[in-house]
């Protein structure tokens, strides 16, 4: 009986032995372990606050499938975009009015100035569409160029002190093309800008 129980005594403290074994590699791996999700979460966290800022100064997605300015969204994105820039002129373009006029989307996200004679000229009324998106007082302006294109900029600001039959340099996002009223009947195509 002294052998079984020697045995059995040695069987236990064997098994305690294992045990701790076993605690004492748990605790390690699972300081180990504990350590490395920190790694792995503060790169995670700084792979999220890297794409996050790749979203920030990702280029915005222009509506290329729809010409028309009053159906595409192209406004929204252009309101964003001028409201990230103080002087729009500081970055504007010369482009050919005609080709602008034919193709719209291979100009978008870039700041054109177009120069001719204003042949219409209103201040928005301030619950207007034109007006809210715009972040407030706006007006809108009819500018026919010298090459028989015309554009029609929606400004956000104060028309000021602007009148039919002067000359008036303009610049903006052009956001698509706009059907616009001829006089004599007719709805002529304009290209549509967004500035101010």
């Amino acid at each position: 009986m002294t052998f079984k129980k020697g045995v059995l005594g040695l069987v236990g403290f064997l098994a305690i032995v294992g045990l701790l074994g076993s605690f004492s590699s748990d605790d390690n791996s699972s300081s180990s372990s504990s350590s490395k999700p920190a790694v792995s979460t503060s790169s995670s966290s700084s792979s999220s606050s890297s794409t996050k800022k790749q979203q920030e100064t990702k280029a915005p997605k222009w509506n290329t499938k729809e010409a028309d300015a009053t159906k595409n969204g192209n406004w929204q994105i252009a309101v964003k975009e001028m409201n990230k820039v103080d002087d729009l002129k500081s970055i504007a373009e010369t482009a050919d009015p005609s080709s602008v006029l034919k193709a719209p989307w291979n100009y978008y996200g870039k700041v054109l100035t177009f120069t001719g004679t204003v042949s219409d000229i209103k201040e928005n009324p301030p619950d207007s569409e034109s007006a809210k998106r715009l972040g407030g007082s706006s007006y809108s302006v009819v500018v026919n160029l010298e090459n028989d294109v015309t554009v029609q900029g929606e400004m956000a600001g104060s028309s000021g002190n602007i009148k039919e039959g002067q000359q008036l340099t303009i610049c903006g996002y052009p956001v698509g093309t706009i059907e616009g009223n001829n006089t004599m009947g007719g709805h002529p195509v304009y290209i549509c800008i967004v500035g101010k």
